[in-house]
Order: structure tokens, then sequence, then C-alpha cells
């Protein structure tokens, strides 16, 4: 039953995935996003011509953040199942992962308070739209504390079989490191690092998606192997 258990909450990962892109390119179509050099009165176009897809994609949304945090809970069980690193860091990563939830929640309320009247007027929807990308967009700092203390307790595991593999820990490293150009969208309207840039955007889900995904196999093969580990080690 544990193992099951431990399987089922390791699938929160990419169903979190899945849910996003299904809220992002297919309901609310913001795959290209709408550029921030927009005027208000393109900007509230948008979101009277499109009301009905993003109040549903924003909906969607809201179910993708919970199913993150499910995922970093199973991630803190493998963690403390090493030998060596505190289990500050497990419980550390716990908590970033949990924060990341707000920040996958907050923006869908944002932008589906922005669509809840489309006939404001459109300053205050252009201010929704700019609050709900820089919520979105720019707050990164809780998945690169979740990814770099993640790496620290790898490289430190002295477990006789690892429970993650060495180049996990600088994956994950790196991954932290690639997050950082999306802090820099408050500077720029257009270009590589705006919110709809390729170091603004397209670099973070990039990196995001790929995350999740190597995570999961690699807390799979763990779930898969642990109960056969321990019988081995007790023998």
């Amino acid at each position: 039953m544990n193992r099951k258990g431990e399987m089922l909450c390791a699938w929160t990962g990419p169903l979190c995935v899945l849910l996003f892109f299904i809220a992002w390119v297919a309901l609310a179509d913001w795959m290209p996003p709408p550029t921030p050099s927009m005027g208000a009165q393109e900007i509230a176009a948008m979101y009277q011509n499109r009301t009905g897809l993003i109040r549903a994609g924003m909906m969607l949304m809201m179910y993708s953040g919970p199913l993150y945090g499910v995922f970093s809970a199973i991630i803190t069980i493998c963690m403390l199942r090493m030998k060596g690193p505190t289990p500050a860091m497990a419980w550390g990563q716990l908590t970033a992962g949990t924060a990341t939830i707000l920040f996958l929640i907050i923006p869908a309320q944002l932008y589906g308070a922005t669509v809840f009247r489309p006939d404001r007027p459109i300053d205050i929807t252009q201010f929704g739209n700019d609050l709900a990308w820089f919520q979105f967009d720019m707050v990164n700092s809780t998945l690169i504390t979740q990814y770099v203390l993640l790496g620290i307790a790898v490289l430190y595991d002295e477990s006789v079989r690892p429970v993650f593999p060495r180049w996990f820990a600088f994956f994950n490293f790196w991954s932290a490191l690639l997050l950082i150009p999306a802090s820099m969208i408050t500077y720029f309207k257009t270009g590589p690092f705006a919110w709809n840039g390729i170091l603004g955007f397209y670099l973070g889900v990039v990196i995001f998606t790929l995350w999740c995904l190597v995570t999961f196999w690699l807390v799979r093969k763990n779930i898969m192997c642990h109960e056969d580990w321990v019988a081995e080690a007790s023998r």
C-alpha cells in the first residue's frame, strides 16, 4: 500500500504540468504570451474577446498548484531516506515547494479577477493584467530555493544506494541558475527579458517542465526500488 500511495503522489508532478498546459495553451491561448508593450485598449480587447476561455483556463490552473504541493511532499519523503544531509533540507525543500503553490493559484485568481468585469475602464484591466503576469512570471525564488536544497542534499547523500544519482544535483543547480533571468522582466517591455521573451518566459517554462518530468522519473524509480533495498539490507 505504501508503494502504491507514494506512486500515486509521484504522478501529481506530470499531472500538474499537463493541467497547466491545457489551461494556458488550449484554453486561455497564452502561447505565445501577449506582449507587455501592448496598449490598454489592446489588452482590454483581448480579455473581452476571450472572456469564457480565459475564465475556464484560470479555473483549471487553480488545480495545478495543489498538485505541485503533493509532488513536493513525495520528494521530501525520498530526501528523508538519504543518509547524511540534515532533515532540514528536506523540510526546507517542502516549504519552498509548498510556497510555489501560491504562485500558480494567485496569478490564476488575478487573471480571473481581471476578466471578471471585461467592460471596466481599460486602465484598470491593464493594471490587472500586468500584476497577474508579474505574479506568475517574475516570482521564481521559491523554485530556486527548492532546486538548490535538493541539489545540495543529493551531493551529501552518503547512502550505500543513493536516493538520487549525483548528476541530478548538478541538474538542479543548473535549473536554479537558468530561472534567474525571469527576475529581469520588470525592466523590459520588449526583447528576450520581457515576460513574453525567450529568457523572461520560455526558458522558465522549459526548465520547470523538464525538472518536473526528470524528477518524476527519478522519484518513481526510487519508490519502485526502495522496499527491495530495505528488504535486502535487513537480510
